[in-house]
This record gives structure tokens, C-alpha cells and sequence, in this order.
């Protein structure tokens, strides 16, 4: 019995990446999976796994409240590329755009972000919940 012990603990204090890593590739890759279960049955939330998925991909984690959004911002992208990529850009600090995404990995988005700005695009993690609802605000419901 003790020395199952040095392994629950190991497991345990990695069960939050393991977590991360399932959700990250299963939207990455559109598959439903033990990420998605854990949220809809309640064992967690978007929130928790959207900063598991920061920390993993060394990238800043937003909420998108009221105060990271600069004005103007999101109109830097139509409302079509916004839905498309499920995305919004929250700031402009010279030749760059901080971008909030549900997957930061969308080297896609990336590229069509930095195209239809002429901006260097710099991800930073977000819920999808959150990039909807900046998305309504900004142009209202789809």
C-alpha cells in the first residue's frame, strides 16, 4: 500500500495537464472526448481548462472582461472572420494584435487574422463562452 502512494500523488498533481492536453487536442482535432465530459458533467469548467491550456502553451490567459478589451479592437476583423475562427482581437500595441482564442493553436486564424489586419498576431487564451459573448456584444448575434 505504501508505495502506491509516490504514484496517486504523481498522478494527481498531473491530472490537470493530462486534462488539458485531452481538451486541447480534441479541439484541436473536432473530437468529443473526456475534456468535453468532465465540463458538461460539471467536474469543472471551461474556465479551469482554458487556464490549464495557457500554462501548458505558455501563453497569457483573459477572462475578456469589460476592462481587456480595447475599444475599437474587434472591429480591427469582420464579424465574419470573428465567427469563422472563433476569435477577437483585444488590443493593438503597435504592428501587433492581441488576439483571444478558444484555440490558440489555429495557425489558420492566425494567418487569416494577421492577413485582413497587416498586423503580427499574438494569441492569448480565452473561454468560447467569453469570445461569444464579446462577439454579440460587438456585432450581435449571428
Amino acid at each position: 500500500m505504501g508505495l502506491m502512494l509516490p504514484v496517486v500523488t504523481t498522478i494527481g498533481l498531473q491530472f490537470g495537464y493530462l486534462l488539458g492536453g485531452a481538451f486541447l487536442t480534441e479541439t484541436v482535432f473536432s473530437l468529443p472526448g473526456v475534456g468535453r465530459l468532465v465540463v458538461d458533467r460539471g467536474y469543472t469548467n471551461e474556465v479551469v481548462i482554458a487556464r490549464i491550456l495557457a500554462s501548458q502553451l505558455r501563453l497569457p490567459f483573459t477572462e475578456l472582461r469589460e476592462g481587456d478589451v480595447s475599444p475599437g479592437a474587434p472591429s480591427l476583423i469582420s464579424a465574419q472572420l470573428a465567427r469563422l475562427h472563433h476569435c477577437v482581437p483585444i488590443r493593438k500595441e503597435g504592428d501587433c494584435v492581441i488576439l483571444a482564442m478558444a484555440n490558440p493553436m489555429d495557425l489558420i486564424a492566425i494567418e487569416d487574422v494577421e492577413h485582413a489586419t497587416g498586423c503580427r498576431v499574438e494569441p492569448v487564451v480565452a473561454t468560447s463562452a467569453a469570445i461569444e459573448f464579446v462577439i454579440a456584444r460587438q456585432w450581435g448575434k449571428a
